[in-house]
């Protein structure tokens, strides 16, 4: 697949670099977590992206760009894949608090 290869290659270290060096940069953050989105559908990969950092980049991104509404929907989408696997991650991160934040915009 093609997650596959973007794992392989180190994307996902480049994507979550990318997150962190322009947090208030709306557009990648919004494709970055729309990638991050399709990455956590399966759970191998999901593994991969909470080892990596995701979680806590997904809900920085939220958090930097609260206005940015594809931001919010691509970060709960991932939020939704994660606590599919593994809910305690996103619970103990604070992911429950910050969709009820989402929620109330």
């Amino acid at each position: 697949t093609h997650s596959n290869h973007l794992l392989r290659a180190g994307g996902l270290e480049v994507l979550l670099a990318a997150m962190g060096r322009f947090p208030t940069e709306t557009a990648l953050q919004q494709e970055a977590c729309e990638c991050l989105r399709y990455l956590t559908v399966r759970g191998d990969d999901t593994r991969r992206v909470l080892q990596a950092g995701g979680l806590a980049a997904v809900m920085a991104a939220m958090q930097n760009n609260p206005k940015a509404i594809y931001v919010l929907q691509e970060g709960c989408g991932v939020l939704k894949n994660i606590a599919a696997g593994d809910a305690q991650a996103v619970l103990d991160a604070g992911g429950l608090e910050l969709v009820m934040q989402v929620m109330d915009m």
